[in-house]
């Protein structure tokens, strides 16, 4: 795993990505701790988006369009929780 902790950055974030199969297609799981410097979680951002697609490998059917809502999602979220203080 690659560190690429900034020593002048106030967080740093860690993330975890899944693909699971379901019935009705894929769902892809994630979830973003952002770390302080000292690197103990202060937030936890986390979501889920279920795609149509199914394979018989889950990541698959993941597309880069999927992996861009996550992106977004994950921004959107954390902006949010920095804006409020």
């Amino acid at each position: 795993m690659a560190n690429f902790q900034d020593a002048t950055a106030s967080y740093t974030m860690k993330g975890y990505l899944s693909a699971v199969a379901e019935d009705d297609g894929t769902l892809v799981v994630y979830v973003w701790d952002v770390l302080s410097p000292e690197l103990k979680r202060v937030h936890r951002i986390a979501g889920k988006i279920m795609i149509e697609r199914k394979a018989s490998d889950p990541w698959s059917a993941v597309d880069d369009k999927t992996l861009a809502l996550v992106s977004q999602e994950t921004l959107d979220k954390l902006t949010s929780w920095l804006a409020s203080g």
